[in-house]
This record gives C-alpha cells, structure tokens and sequence, in this order.
C-alpha cells in the first residue's frame, strides 16, 4: 500500500485512477455525503434485497453467506442484470434489462413509485435537498417510455416498484460495474434516489449496500511521505493512457512505464491506442507481475512478482467494514519479489537514503495503522497485534446502521443528501 513512496520521492508522473469506481464514488458522496455501507452480517434483518449490476456469487463470495441466512429467513432476492449471472441464477426474480439502461430503469420505477403514492413524503421533506425537482424529473419517465428504453415490460416495472415500495426493510447492493457507462455517476444517483424515496436510508437492513470506505481513509503522509518528496510530476488520467502513450495529451512525451497490480492492454479504454502506444521503439516499459499479461507481452522487462499467498499486507475495508492483517502463507517462490522489496531495491540503485523507503513491511503498516487512528476512532482500538494475532477485526464504528443520526436534515451540511434530479441516465 506504501509502494508510491518510492514514486514520490522520484517525483515521478502521477496516475489519475478513474477507471474502477471514481464515478459512482463521487456521485454516491454527492448524494448521500458519504460512502457508508452496514455490515454484511446486517442484510439478515433485510425483507428484499435488490442486487443491481452486481455478481457477487463470483466476485464478493464472502457475502453470499449472509446472503443465503437472510434468504433462509423468509428475504426476496431480485437480480437486475443483463446477463443470467450465477447471483441470478439464484433469485427468485431475474430482470434483464438492456444494457446501459440502468438509469432509465431507476427513474422508472421513482416515477411509479411516486404516481401511486408509495413514497414517503415526509421523509423526503425532511431529510432531503432538491426533492420537487427530482419529482419533475422522475415525471418525466413513465411506464410505457421506460418499458421502450430498458425492454423490461410496463407489468414487470410496476410489480418491482410496487414490491420494493411496500417491502421494509428493503436493501438495494450495487458494485462498480453498474457506473462503468455513459452517464454512469448519473446513474447511480438515480438508484440512491430509491431508498429515499421510500424513506429507507438509516434503517436497519435497509436503504444502499456500495463502499465503506468513507469510514477509513489512511493518513496520507503516513502513506506518500509528501513532505519528504519533490513536487509531484504530471497527472494522466489512466482512462486516456493510450492518447498520453502516443503524445497527444502529453508533452513532453512520456518515455518510460512502469507496470503493476494492472493490465492495461487489456482493461483500458481505447486499447488500439495503448497498444500503439506500448509499441513505440523509445518507450521503455517494466512490467511486475505474476502472468505473462496482454501487457507484459510489450514489455521490455518482465519481473516476477508475488502472490497474496507469500507476502504481508494490510487490506482496507472495500464493501465489508472489516480490516484484515494478510500473513504470508508460503514463501516467495523463485525470484518473485513483492511490490515493496522492488520500490526498495530501485530507492537504493537511485541512492535514496530515506529510511522510510526501506522500513520492513509489518513497521509501514504499525506507522500507518497508528497515524490513521490519531484521528479516526474506527481503528483506535486496532493494533497491528492484535491484527496479526485475530487476523480480520471488524473496525469500531458508532452504529451498524449507516445513516441512523439522520444527518439529511440540515441542508448546509455537506453530509446532507442533495438530490437535485438524477439525469437521463440511459438512452432517451
């Protein structure tokens, strides 16, 4: 997690990191003032829960056990996906709607819900900024237009609205994958707007299931060591790294590339131009990795890298609230270095004397875990000890139930929900 010391010290290029999730990130803070999420042992005490673009059968299995004892307790699982995902396969309701129609779809069913009076008007009242515009806007998206849009038909859209309006608590999960899209922040705004509309955020098994990090965000010096560093060198936004590869937003033009926890031949917009790109005879570029990646294959060197198995790491909350100390399971195998004994060995060929830039793993993270809980009493009763000796501690928060102060009832408060009307959001 600290291996951009190295980089900072070198005062090399920074990477704007937008592809993942930057969208829904900031249109979820936007919203609702935080990324806050409950629990996962929380979705128990869910009557509905909507999983909305989001596989996690596949890709958050750790959930599905909590999943599967709501589900045993009498709760509904409905599937909005384009794809008969393995979570769709066991829903007891699949929707398909087209893709990239999300959007439409959410404002769809605020547009029902709101016609026939299945919202909570004296919530939105209260605890919410901009909610006659949002009415307008939702006006706007009626059941036969929607039905045209997303492909799911007029009787389906009502029977969800109608079921996710009258069934409390009601749960509504989504992942990054729904925001990767045109118009895709909008998007999420629109699916945030739901549980507001019916009154659900702050109860318990309720409201939106997204991101936890808004409840711990690492010391940044702890991390980057800035104040040690040079002036950080340019930023790319890594969603047009191939335009910054052949020089067409980079100037002068960027010479070498250094490669890891990534993929971009395969995974960025616009791959015939980062192939292009990673193709220029005086590009030099490394890549450290464990397989002979897309990328790797452009490389002009390959180091080998670890796995999770043989070494230490600390691994922030993502969409659970726990923090989880990774003990080495085997040693490295061959000549396979981890990411910070490569940064470490390139300070010493540089000649960095910074001591920070050699500090041994489990040191980095006790400096970090004890800047961090300086000021964030969700790790003050977490050590580096204690994490090694239980492995996985659930953060110390105030309330399992996000948002359950209410805190929308002041619109000054930048924690306050501000909905302002959800744009289009699909194809008009």
């Amino acid at each position: 997690m600290a291996s951009g010391r190295f980089w900072n010290r070198l005062g090399a290029g920074q990477l704007i990191r937008s592809i993942c999730g930057a969208a829904a990130e900031t249109a979820v803070e936007a919203t609702l003032g935080k990324r806050q999420s409950q629990p996962y042992s929380e979705v128990v005490h869910s009557r509905l829960v909507i999983i909305w673009g989001h596989n996690p059968v596949s890709t958050a299995p750790h959930f599905m056990p909590h999943l599967r004892q709501a589900q045993r307790a009498g709760c509904q699982l409905v599937v909005i996906d384009p794809r008969r995902t393995r979570t769709a396969k066991g829903a007891d309701w699949h929707i398909a709607p087209r893709p990239g129609t999300d959007g439409a779809l959410a404002l769809g069913l605020g547009h029902i819900i709101v016609a026939n009076g299945w919202h909570d008007e004296a919530w939105l009242t209260q605890h919410t900024v901009g909610w006659p515009e949002l009415a307008e806007r939702l006006a706007e998206f009626p059941p036969e237009r929607v039905a045209t849009i997303t492909g799911v038909s007029e009787a389906d859209l009502t029977r969800l609205a109608q079921l996710y309006a009258e069934t409390k608590p009601a749960l509504i999960k989504i992942a990054d994958g729904l925001n990767r899209n045109r118009n895709g922040g909008q998007t999420i705004r629109a699916v945030c707007a739901l549980p507001a509309l019916t009154g659900q955020y702050g109860v318990r098994g309720g409201g939106l299931a997204y991101s936890t990090s808004g409840y711990l965000q690492w010391d940044n010096e702890a991390i980057n060591k800035w104040s040690d560093c040079p002036p950080p060198g340019r930023a790319v936004n890594m969603n047009r790294l191939g335009a910054a590869l052949l020089g067409e937003v980079a100037d002068p033009p960027i010479k070498s590339l250094f490669v890891f926890g990534a993929n971009p031949a395969a995974v960025n917009p616009n791959a015939g131009k980062v192939v292009a790109g990673l193709q220029r005879e005086d590009l030099f570029t490394v890549v450290h990795e464990l397989f002979m990646t897309d990328t790797a294959d452009y490389a002009d060197i390959v180091l080998p890298a670890t796995s999770q198995l043989e070494q230490a790491d600390l691994h922030k909350a993502y969409g659970h609230t726990l923090l989880a100390y990774n003990a080495p399971a085997i040693p490295p195998q061959g000549e396979c270095k981890s990411n910070w004994e490569v940064m470490g060995l390139l300070a010493r060929e540089m000649g960095f004397t910074e001591s920070w830039l050699y500090d041994d793993v489990d040191s980095v993270i006790e400096e970090v875990l004890t800047a961090t809980a300086a000021n964030n009493p969700a790790l003050q009763v977490i050590t580096l000890e204690r994490l090694k000796s239980e492995g996985a501690i659930p953060l110390n928060l105030d309330s399992a139930v996000p948002f359950c102060q209410r805190p929308f009832s002041d619109p000054q408060r930048q924690s306050g929900t501000l909905l302002r009307g959800s744009g289009r959001g699909g194809r008009d």
